[in-house]
């Protein structure tokens, strides 16, 4: 017999379905979805996640989704592979190609093999960042 835990709920909020994540058999997904149809998201899809006020937003490679859970709830129960690099976000770290300085703000900021954008990484987090993807 095999047991399955299924922990999700769904809130209604201007018409945008958001939802927490659900574990099943050791595999993890995060629902999310607009206007009333849930859409499921692998866990090993997602590039980042980052807040944004009260809602979290989920990058993969083709979409962008939003979620009401909180950042720090995720990270407790997503998989040891997705790293913090500021308080604002969270990143797969086989997804993460690389660290670049930012000469206009004189910080760091992390790059990704699947997309063309940047987030900021806290000074805080550099080093460990860096440990991290095999670099000095």
């Amino acid at each position: 017999m095999r047991l399955s835990i299924i922990s999700y709920t769904i809130q209604y909020a201007k018409g945008l379905v958001v939802a927490h994540t659900r574990q099943c058999y050791g595999d993890q997904t995060i629902y999310a979805g607009k206007q009333g149809a849930l859409t499921q998201i692998p866990v090993d899809e997602i590039i980042y996640l980052k807040a944004d006020n009260k809602y979290v937003a989920v990058r993969t490679a083709n979409q962008e989704y939003l979620i009401t859970e909180s950042l720090k709830t995720l990270e407790k129960q997503l998989p040891t592979f997705f790293v913090r690099i500021h308080r604002n976000a969270l990143v797969a770290l086989p997804l993460l190609q690389g660290l670049v300085n930012d000469y206009d703000d004189g910080g760091v900021c992390a790059y990704f093999k699947e997309i063309d954008e940047v987030l900021n990484v806290s000074r805080r987090r550099v080093t460990f960042i860096r440990r991290k993807l095999g670099m000095r």
